[in-house]
């Protein structure tokens, strides 16, 4: 008696799901042939990464002390107006790039989410011309194309949230290792 009850119990389940699945794509297709004109959705990846990149940039600014040289800046600009169409034709849309010069002799440069690109003094010094700097640029700009910096931060966050879960919590070193 049990078994014929759930069999048919499974069975009324199974046309119930079969009839919400129908009317679900009724529903999408109305809505389809309807609306085809309907605006797009916002880019929530694109207003994350937008909105992250001053925030992080602050926090730069607060740790690092940035150089704020006329020249310097008419350089970036002079460079990147050479580079934005390959940006553009690479990822269309891609908002506005910012170049921030960081004064210290480190060799290094790096992206923010946003389209932010630091560059330390230390690199610009041992650079031998502007088209090497255009290289170090280019780099930087597929970074921004990609937007890796919001996926890097995303991966970071989803790994110690992931520990935080596996450690109940107290896994305060693994998490913090995590998230650097």
């Amino acid at each position: 008696m049990f078994l014929i009850r759930r069999s048919r119990l499974l069975g009324e389940l199974a046309i119930l799901a079969a009839v919400l699945l129908a009317l679900g794509l009724l529903a999408f297709a109305a809505q389809r042939l309807l609306f085809r004109h309907a605006p797009e959705a916002p880019d929530l990846v694109r207003s994350t990464d937008d909105a992250l990149g001053p925030l992080i940039l602050r926090q730069v600014e607060i740790t690092q002390k940035v150089l704020d040289d006329r020249a310097v800046n008419r350089a970036f600009s002079t460079i990147m107006d050479r580079l934005r169409p390959g940006l553009e034709a690479m990822a269309p849309g891609t908002p506005r790039v910012r170049i921030v010069a960081l004064d210290s002799p480190e060799m290094n440069a790096f992206t923010l989410p946003g389209g932010i690109i630091c560059v330390y003094t230390g690199l610009m010094r041992a650079l031998g011309s502007a088209e090497e700097m255009a290289a170090i640029l280019s780099h930087e700009l597929s970074h921004v194309a990609h937007r890796d910096p919001l996926s890097l931060l995303a991966r970071r966050v989803g790994a110690a949230a992931l520990a935080g879960v596996l450690t109940g919590g107290r896994g305060g070193d693994l998490t913090r290792t995590l998230a650097q």
